[in-house]
């Protein structure tokens, strides 16, 4: 839970920031892991019966599991017993939306390093050797007394005229259209920063690790799945009563 919460404050905090500069990745990464950890807040919430019920807290969907009168055997369980096919299902549904955020958010972030390590890079490292774009690295411009905080970026100092190395990233656009996966800042943006590449794949593997979280834990719950407690309570009866499995269950009910 503290995860989960902790990144939701984070979230908020870095939503303002990326899209005051024109980096829509990483805010469209936090909407989704705000989304990511409430899917998970909720699935705690649900599955957490026998905590609430320490506090006299029953919810609609203790209902919803305790009428359904189908039980199927439960998968992935050393002892095989009886779980309602409601709670399977409802199970089925989790693992889906949790296996889809989690391929999804890995594969963006794979793009999004493969341009940035393979592109970005090595051609800012080419730019800076050859006097094209303005900015400070130590491994490049030995005379450089510090790197740009932001790394191989541009510098206002430098470059006052052209802060955000427009003409740069222009012809880099141009050349690489796959580059707009990860679009510059905005022309208004008060930032050194260019491409939102590597700013994207960090927040794409962060949100797909709580997604893969996410996911990790409702794979541990399939071994414990619920099962119906009207229908166990039932269970319990025929066998005190000495009635045959199956026999008088609707005057059981009643």
């Amino acid at each position: 839970m503290m995860p989960c919460l902790l990144w939701v404050v984070l979230s908020f905090y870095a939503i303002p920031v990326y899209s005051s500069i024109g980096w829509y990745a990483p805010v469209f990464c936090s909407i989704v892991g705000i989304f990511s950890c409430f899917f998970m807040l909720v699935s705690l919430w649900k599955r957490g019966r026998d905590l609430r019920e320490l506090f006299k807290i029953h919810i609609h969907f203790d209902d919803w599991i305790d009428e359904d009168d189908e039980t199927v055997t439960g998968p992935l369980q050393c002892v095989p017993q009886q779980v309602s096919r409601r709670a399977l299902d409802y199970h089925k549904w989790e693992l889906k939306i949790a296996t889809a955020l989690t391929l999804f958010l890995y594969t963006w972030s794979a793009i999004c390093w493969y341009v940035e390590l393979n592109m970005l890079t090595p051609a800012e490292t080419d730019a800076h050797l050859a006097g094209t774009k303005c900015g400070c690295i130590k491994s490049v411009n030995r005379e450089c007394v510090e790197a740009s905080p932001l790394g191989e970026s541009c510098r206002p100092s430098d470059c006052p005229s052209d802060p955000n190395c427009r003409a740069w990233t222009s012809e880099m656009a141009d050349k690489h259209s796959i580059l707009m996966i990860c679009p510059t800042v905005s022309p208004d943006a008060d930032t050194t920063g260019t491409f939102s590449c590597h700013a994207d794949a960090a927040w794409l593997s962060l949100t797909g690790t709580v997604a893969l979280m996410y996911l990790l834990t409702l794979a541990l719950r399939t071994v414990c799945l619920p099962s119906s407690r009207k229908k166990k309570q039932i269970q319990v009866a025929q066998a005190a009563l000495g009635v045959p499995m199956g026999e008088d269950e609707a005057g059981l009910k009643a």
